[in-house]
């Protein structure tokens, strides 16, 4: 069973952290593709970005299911699922 406040604590300073990440990255090159279609893109930021959350969901909930939007599923679990988008570094 997944204690709530502790998984409140977990998915809080991950987020920060995320923040702090991207706002740095922000200050280098960005690497821009197109995923679906020319209006779906994708960077470098997006991808280290949900890279980085999918190993603090894995670091601390082995058994989770993940979904990310840079990615195909990351395990498969019976009760926890994670589903997000990264954060977007473009401008939409």
């Amino acid at each position: 069973m997944i204690n709530i406040e502790r998984l409140h604590q977990n998915v809080t300073t991950w987020l920060k952290t995320s923040r702090q990440r991207v706002l740095a990255l922000m200050n280098d090159p960005l690497t821009v593709a197109t995923k679906s279609n020319r209006n779906d893109l994708v960077t470098n930021v997006d991808r280290t970005n949900q890279q980085f959350l999918i190993g603090q969901i894995q670091a601390a909930y082995p058994d989770a299911r993940i979904e990310g939007e840079e990615g195909k599923d990351q395990k498969q679990s019976r009760w926890t699922a994670w589903y997000f988008s990264s954060i977007p570094s473009m401008a939409r």
